[in-house]
């Protein structure tokens, strides 16, 4: 709980009462919860009236709690039949249309857009709506020549060509391209920055650094990436090429390959099949996240096989190479083709253990 004195040089004068207390949130109707601009003029404790307000932002409260204390304003959202999503404090607005139809519903974007910034306003909160960023997939923008800007909050915004959204970079076509670029060009610096003090590091703390600054920025939302081009996954495998040599202190032109698996590290491709796979296994066993659940569904086989024993996901038929980069595609192919000792594991240690053992053995036997 953040408290702010109106004079913060003043000190608060105290006495032998307590003076920690617990507001009721009218945001969330539940007490230890602190109420947005919530204040009061007298207090018990102090020996004088003073003014205190109980802010409710991320900085203090971290993003779970602001984001319990900001979550009615999804009901206000639901309400003009926009689709949201809430991550601490950022909140996204996705309106699916047709450039036949998008009059009527960018003026939908436009009044729940001014409603939420009410919102936000009735409770002492800010919504920087310059900050926002527009974005529409290229074919229906050509259709739509009319639209070059959309109004949000009040404020007239451009329609971008790129988005960040939780630290991934989407385009127009999802290629996924800039954001690869960015990727890469972070890893890049990392690895130079490992190459420099490298005389200093023994191997195992070499790795144990190349691992938090570089392979996690690789690792991260890669799954997104199944499907995607040759010369986009081209372009991060190069940078997870470049951390290999650093560490193990080789020529700029040594061959990655056997330095890849001296250090026991997946290519970038079976890294993207393994976070897949296990998306898939932890939706399919636990039911979370159900948004992932809803898209798996079981295969009854025809007839009674020895394959017939492990649970094989139904794959749907889809004709273009776009449509066969969505989840509900890429997982049951991904998980129809692991072993069936990989997919019959008990816990989901056992089975990252035998999944990356598995795609270790076939990556670098191929090599």
């Amino acid at each position: 709980m953040a408290v702010f004195q109106d004079n913060p040089g003043e000190p608060v004068q105290e006495n032998n009462h307590l003076t920690f207390l617990y507001f009721y949130s009218p945001l969330v109707g539940c007490w230890n919860c602190p109420a947005v601009a919530f204040h009061c003029t007298t207090l018990a404790g102090l020996q004088q009236p003073h003014k205190f307000y109980i802010g409710c932002c991320s900085c203090h409260l971290g993003p779970l709690l602001f984001a319990v204390c900001v979550s009615p304003v999804g009901n206000v959202i639901e309400s003009f039949g926009v689709r949201h999503q809430q991550y601490a404090d950022d909140t996204q607005l996705c309106l699916f249309m047709r450039a036949s139809d998008s009059a009527q519903e960018l003026d939908m974007l436009r009044s729940c857009s001014t409603v939420v910034h009410d919102w936000y306003l009735s409770n002492n909160l800010l919504v920087n709506a310059d900050k926002a960023i527009v974005l529409g997939t290229a074919n229906e923008l050509r259709s739509a020549t009319s639209i070059d800007s959309v109004e949000v909050a009040g404020v007239a915004l451009p329609v971008a060509t790129t988005l960040k959204s939780l630290g991934v970079i989407l385009d127009q076509r999802l290629t996924f391209n800039e954001h690869a670029t960015a990727v890469v060009k972070s890893c890049n610096y990392h690895a130079r920055a490992i190459r420099h003090v490298q005389h200093l590091l023994t191997e195992s703390v070499a790795q144990m650094l190349a691992r938090s600054l570089i392979n996690s920025r690789l690792d991260y939302c890669n799954s997104l990436l199944y499907g995607a081009q040759e010369a986009t996954v081209d372009k991060l495998q190069r940078a997870q090429n470049n951390a290999a040599r650093a560490i193990l202190s080789t020529n700029g032109r040594a061959d990655a390959r056997p330095l890849l698996r001296q250090l026991h590290w997946l290519p970038v491709r079976q890294c993207i099949f393994y976070k897949t796979a296990v998306l898939a296994r932890r939706a399919n066993t636990t039911g979370v996240p159900a948004y992932l659940k809803d898209h798996l569904i079981q295969r009854i086989p025809s007839r009674q096989t020895r394959s017939a024993a492990a649970p094989l996901l139904s794959v749907p038929r889809l004709t273009t190479d776009f449509a066969r980069r969505l989840f509900s595609y890429a997982a049951p192919v991904i998980w129809n083709s692991l072993p069936t000792e990989v997919i019959l594991c008990d816990s989901e240690h056992s089975f990252k253990r035998h999944l990356k053992t598995f795609l270790f053995n076939c990556c670098h036997q191929t090599i």
